[in-house]
């Protein structure tokens, strides 16, 4: 009996050992994947760890007609450069309306800006973005990149932001200092399972949602119908602003 439990025993004990083994090997391995591939020593942080260096080519139904859409961003996380980034000269930020992820390269307003004065380009607009978030990208990321030397930056505001008041946090704001936003940005593993999803998933228009893409056509006419008829609507509206969307402006 007594040699049963001692069999029984050093075999849990030795099942722990070989758990405690294989935990090791693979942390290991981790961090020796993330040391040599993640992002741990570059100084700039772009906003969404899928936007960079990647090429994705995929059908869009959102305008008319439909097509095969090539979105491509450099490993700065940057899309319609064309030159060497010490050339660029307009660096263009904003939301949806900037990124364009549903119109193909050589095609977007950016590509037009260059072809048209001849100035080189950098597209720096993210889904989303509000003032906030314009603020972050120029602190952590656009400020950061050292080669990246341009005179002039195009801040294409406010559509966003119309959809942001009675919202304690933007979107584009999810704690950008804290350390699992950092490893989140800056991590291998996590970088290429957001940019696997975004493979799968593919850009989708947004539907019901602050800012409705389908509905931006030349062709259409949107209506929007705000509820004023309150007053905390009005003072919701109006602290937003005051204390936040003015703030950014000036900054």
């Amino acid at each position: 009996m007594l040699g049963n439990c001692a069999m029984g025993s050093r075999r849990i004990w030795q099942s722990f050992a070989l758990i405690g083994l294989n935990a090791i090997i693979l942390a290991t391995l981790v961090v020796g994947c993330e040391l040599a591939f993640g992002s741990w020593l570059q100084p700039y942080l772009p906003p969404r760890s899928a936007i960079v260096g990647r090429a994705n080519v995929y059908q869009q139904n959102l305008y008319e007609p439909s097509s095969v859409v090539t979105y491509v961003r450099d490993g700065y996380g940057l899309r319609s450069v064309r030159a060497r980034l010490e050339d660029v000269r307009l660096v263009a930020l904003g939301g949806s309306t900037t990124d364009q992820r549903f119109v193909t390269e050589g095609d977007t307003w950016l590509d037009v800006v260059r072809a048209v004065t001849g100035l080189q380009v950098a597209n720096a607009g993210i889904d989303g973005m509000s003032s906030t978030g314009h603020i972050i990208a120029m602190q952590q990321w656009l400020h950061k990149i050292s080669t990246l030397r341009a005179p002039f930056y195009l801040h294409y505001i406010g559509i966003n932001d119309a959809f942001l008041p009675g919202e304690t946090t933007p979107a584009d704001l999810p704690g950008s200092n804290s350390w699992l936003t950092q490893v989140r940005l800056r991590s291998v593993i996590m970088r290429g399972a957001a940019r696997g999803w975004e493979q799968i998933r593919g850009p989708k228009p947004t539907v019901g949602a602050a800012v409705d893409h389908r509905a931006m056509r030349a062709d259409n006419t949107v209506e929007a119908h705000l509820e004023l008829d309150t007053a905390a609507v009005r003072k919701s509206i109006f602290d937003y602003v005051e204390n936040r969307y003015k703030p950014n402006l000036h900054r």
